[in-house]
């Protein structure tokens, strides 16, 4: 008989200088599901991070030592704290320490004293999202692994504007860093090979006319004068 693994609780990691505050978030917290660690200054909450690896965390802004917003900018300059998402919990409800709190790197914002079930559906929805995040980064860096593999790179034409966006490999395949590539199609028709320019300038044309893909072998001119075939 197969048995399914224990889901593991997200963890929250409430930040505060005040042991009222953190017993109440915890209470909610909890009840909630989450497991639950606690830090009573931003120094504490650095630490706790690298030790625990919190999938969310609450940070109170008004801390000594260091503040909310010190914290919060600390944070997401350690590995992996960039994508954790951040909760300001905050008495200050004016529109310069809400915009402080943004530009610090805080996710979102609550105004302290918080209703306990706003503060949940708040958690909850941040978890959502930051999963849903976590699994189009995981896709991306998959995608971009085969990319490296095969020798494959992917693009995208915004006609209207004529800009380009292409993938890593694409940068690799052209031998072109992205800091030399101007990201427009005109730049990249200039690297084709002057006997083929007319037998892809109609594949596209083609393409764009009937709305069909194409399937066409050409040769461009790399930087250092060799050639390749895409």
């Amino acid at each position: 008989m197969d048995h399914e693994m224990p889901q593991v609780r997200p963890l929250a990691l409430v930040v505060d200088d005040s042991h009222l505050e953190r017993m109440v978030a915890r209470e909610v917290l909890e009840e909630a599901g989450l497991r639950v660690e606690e830090a009573a200054t931003g120094v504490a909450a650095l630490e706790a991070f690298e030790q625990f690896h919190p999938d969310i965390i609450l940070l109170d802004v008004v801390m000594p030592e260091m503040d909310g917003f010190s914290a919060c900018a600390a944070l997401r300059k350690l590995p992996h704290g960039n994508h954790t998402p951040v909760l300001m919990l905050t008495g200050l409800d004016d529109l310069a320490s809400i915009t402080r709190a943004y530009d610090a790197g805080a996710t979102d914002f609550i105004v302290k004293p918080f209703n306990g079930l706003v503060l949940t559906h708040r958690v909850r929805h941040m978890l959502r999202a930051s999963k849903t995040l976590a699994a189009l980064r995981d896709n991306e860096a998959s995608l971009a692994h085969a990319q490296r593999i095969a020798r494959l790179g992917n693009w995208q034409w915004d006609i209207t504007g004529n800009t380009l966006q292409v993938s890593e490999e694409v940068h690799r395949v052209l031998d072109m860093p992205a800091k030399n590539f101007g990201g427009t199609y005109d730049e990249f028709r200039n690297m084709v090979h002057p006997e083929d320019k007319d037998r892809l300038k109609q594949a596209v044309r083609g393409a764009l006319n009937e709305h069909q893909p194409y399937a066409l072998d050409y040769r461009i001119v790399l930087p250092d004068g060799s050639q390749r075939i895409l």
